[in-house]
C-alpha cells in the first residue's frame, strides 16, 4: 500500500479544465491501476492525494507540508511526491520589476521542501512550467502589485531543471512540449482541457512506468 501526493499551484489543482486537470487525470489513472490490480490479486496499491492550492509558491507548500502529509501517511508507508511549482515564485513587482524571490531564496526554499519530502520518500518527480501569453504586459490580475513575465517563468523552469539535476530528482520538462502553447491556454496563464491533456500524457509516459508499479506492489498479497 502507498500514497502519491501532488504538491502544486492552481494549474496542478486543475484550474479551467473540464476534466479536473492533469493531476486529477493522473490520479484517476493510478486509481484504475489499483482497481485492476485488486481484481487480479497482484498487489499494486497506490492512493492519490492532490494537495495543490491556487496561488501557492514553494514557501507556501513548505509552510503547510508537515500538517498535510503527517495526517495522511501511516508509519513506514510508501509514498511519492509530484511537485509542480515555480510559476507563482517567478512573479515580479510591477513598480520596479524586482523579483518576489531571488534565485538564492527560491533555491533555498526548494531545498527545504525536498528535505521535507525525503523524510518520507526519495521517490520525487518535479514537473516543469509552461509558457504564458498574457496581455497588458503579462499583468497578474489576481494581485495588482505583481506581474507574470514569460522570461522569468522560463528562468525559474531552468532553475528547477538545474536543481533537480544536482539533487538526483526526476524532472519532466514540458515548456517545449508544444510549439504553440497559446492555443492551449484558457486565460493566457492556465491551460485549457487540451493543454492539461498534453501535460498529463507527458507525465504519465515518463513517470508511470514499471519502476512506479514495482514501488507500490506488495508481492506477499499474491494469491
Amino acid at each position: 500500500m502507498g500514497k502519491i501526493f501532488f504538491l502544486g499551484d492552481s494549474i496542478a489543482a486543475g484550474a479551467f479544465c473540464e476534466n479536473g486537470g492533469w493531476a486529477t487525470q493522473l490520479a484517476n489513472h493510478i486509481i484504475s491501476l489499483t482497481i485492476e490490480s485488486k481484481n487480479k490479486g497482484n498487489g499494486f496499491y497506490c492512493f492519490p492525494y492532490n494537495l495543490s492550492i491556487e496561488g501557492d509558491n514553494v514557501q507556501d507548500v513548505v509552510n503547510r507540508f508537515d500538517n498535510e502529509i503527517s495526517v495522511r501517511l501511516e508509519e513506514n508507508e510508501k509514498c511519492c511526491f509530484v511537485i509542480a511549482l515555480g510559476t507563482n515564485d517567478s512573479v515580479v513587482y510591477e513598480k520596479n520589476l524586482e523579483p518576489k524571490f531571488t534565485d538564492e531564496e527560491y533555491k533555498n526554499n526548494l531545498s527545504i521542501l525536498i528535505n521535507k519530502c525525503r523524510k518520507y520518500s526519495n521517490n520525487i518527480v518535479f514537473v516543469g512550467q509552461i509558457p504564458i501569453y498574457l496581455k497588458d504586459l503579462d499583468k497578474n490580475y489576481w494581485h495588482n502589485e505583481l506581474v507574470f513575465r514569460n522570461d522569468k517563468i522560463k528562468h525559474f523552469n531552468d532553475l528547477n531543471k538545474d536543481f533537480c539535476f544536482n539533487n538526483n530528482i526526476q524532472f519532466i520538462d514540458i515548456f517545449d512540449k508544444h510549439q504553440n502553447w497559446i492555443e492551449l491556454l484558457d486565460d493566457g496563464l492556465h491551460p485549457n482541457s487540451s493543454g492539461h491533456e498534453i501535460i498529463y500524457k507527458a507525465i504519465k509516459s515518463e513517470f508511470i512506468n514499471d519502476d512506479f508499479v514495482e514501488c507500490f506492489t506488495e508481492y506477499e498479497l499474491l494469491s
